[in-house]
């Protein structure tokens, strides 16, 4: 009896302790709202087994992307996540199962707060899907998934990912954000910028183009461009 009462306690704090969720994106907060379903994304974070991440994780968490994006012209290109673990420096990701096809995006390095999502705020990883190469190319439709094992230098849980952006204007903070592009009014072809939201769309219901977002490292490199011109015209007596 003793032993059931102990195996019972332990099943119940292991169901308390799990971390698993999922973001299920069905509101556009700028931009053109996509003429799909939504949701039209999701993303699920699951405590995984550290065997499945790349060598040198001290920790593994699973990520499964998947679109629901029933317009055969409507597609992802940024995908914005947070992470506020303490003394998290860097993070693996290591590719799994997929379904559908499409090109694997290319994943920025973990940076806090060094990626804006338009409209909203600051992020801390980013993948960039493939734009270019037509629906075999693109992430979209019913049967486009792609599982990712991260791992990092410190431990977390799958719950280190449900976390507010860092407001910098705009709507939100949101705990991600995601960019639709392809979405078509008559001849026009706009974009829009959605999340998880209690309220459904506040998109524009017309087109109306969005701007891409301007992430930290360009603008620096911009400003920097800028600042080294104007020194070069005064050394040389430019007027």
């Amino acid at each position: 009896m003793k032993a059931r009462l102990v195996l019972t306690l332990a099943i119940l704090v292991a169901g308390f302790a799990k971390a698993d969720f999922t973001i299920n994106y069905n509101t556009t907060f700028s931009g053109t709202s996509p003429s799909s379903t939504s949701p039209y994304l999701t993303a699920a974070f699951a405590d995984t087994a550290l065997s499945n991440c790349l060598a040198g994780a001290v920790t593994c968490v699973s990520l499964t992307l998947t679109s629901s994006l029933e317009n055969s012209s409507e597609f992802v290109t940024e995908w914005d996540f947070n992470n506020n673990t303490a003394g998290l420096t860097s993070l693996s990701f290591k590719a799994g199962a997929t379904t559908g096809s499409f090109g694997l995006p290319t994943i920025s390095p973990y940076s806090s707060n060094a990626y804006q999502a338009d409209g909203d705020g600051l992020y801390d990883i980013m993948f960039n899907f493939q734009q270019g190469g037509g629906s075999s190319n693109r992430f979209d439709g019913t049967l486009d998934s792609i599982v990712y094992y991260i791992g990092g230098n410190v431990a977390f849980t799958a719950d280190a990912f449900n976390v507010l952006s860092s407001p910098a204007g705009g709507s939100g903070p949101f705990v991600s954000a995601a960019h639709i592009q392809g979405i078509t009014f008559g001849t026009q072809t706009c974009s829009g910028w959605i999340t998880q939201g209690a309220g459904g769309n506040t998109g524009s219901s017309s087109c109306t183009p969005v701007p891409e977002p301007i992430h930290s490292g360009l603008f620096l490199t911009g400003a920097l461009g800028g600042v080294m011109f104007l020194a070069r015209k005064r050394l040389f007596g430019q007027a």
